[in-house]
């Protein structure tokens, strides 16, 4: 056991981990914030439809238990719900009569994911009030968009311009949940995380067009949810 202490704290000494708790029992309630890591476009089509997307916030809460079974080892159970946001720049470049013309436009996707997760926690105490560890885990996640607004116009003379709707936006699949944590003060716990969601987002189109037939465009309605990247703040209330 002293042996493999030691080498969990030449690993942080290292600074390969970083991160969590000596609380052995604890009920978790804290906060994220973070960004969507998502260019895709839940209205997508070929390859000519570049979209591309800045910052895309998110705001999530977290309520769970924790427990170590061992100084070092232990689990959490948790719910979460995040608010997200997205913005996306589309242009679609395609074939004129005399030359590439494109058509360009913006939509924004809001809505909420809710999910369930479990996760294992590594942990080294260095204090009584200090401590670094790390986590890994697996959830399964929902997600639910309002429906969103498409005009795509054109930029160039004869290019194709898109109107109208994208709706019943939503997906669930796993999720798998990976971070860095340090506990101050006993119950002061400060998180950075990601979380990768590789499911799929479903969505329908009610699109009219001016020039052009829409058919051409191949256009599909699944594309993946994206990763989530976010620091946290966790207050824990210990039951030892």
């Amino acid at each position: 056991m002293q042996v493999f202490q030691k080498t969990i704290q030449i690993f942080f000494m290292c600074g390969l981990f970083f991160g969590f708790l000596n609380a052995q029992k604890a009920l978790m309630l804290g906060i994220d914030f973070g960004d969507n890591i998502n260019n895709e476009n839940f209205l997508k089509a070929t390859s000519t439809l570049d979209t591309q997307s800045g910052f895309n916030p998110s705001i999530g809460l977290k309520m769970g238990y924790q427990y170590y079974f061992r100084n070092f080892l232990g689990f959490r159970a948790y719910v979460g719900a995040n608010y997200v946001n997205m913005k996306k720049s589309i242009t679609y470049n395609h074939a004129g009569g005399l030359g590439p013309i494109s058509s360009k436009g913006n939509m924004e996707y809001s809505g909420f994911s809710f999910s369930g997760n479990i996760d294992v926690l590594l942990k080294y105490d260095f204090t009584k009030n200090f401590a670094l560890g790390i986590y890994g885990g697996i959830g399964y996640e929902g997600t639910f968009f309002k429906d969103s607004k498409v005009a795509i116009t054109a930029v160039d003379p004869g290019a194709l311009e898109l109107f109208g709707n994208v709706n019943h936006i939503n997906g669930n699949g796993l999720i798998y949940n990976l971070g860095f944590h340090t506990l101050i003060a006993q119950s002061h716990q400060f998180e950075i995380g990601v979380k990768f969601a590789p499911y799929n987002i479903n969505s329908r189109s009610n699109l009219s067009n001016r020039i052009g037939d829409i058919n051409n465009l191949g256009l599909h309605s699944q594309v993946k949810m994206g990763t989530l990247a976010f620091i946290g703040y966790r207050y824990l209330f210990n039951l030892d």
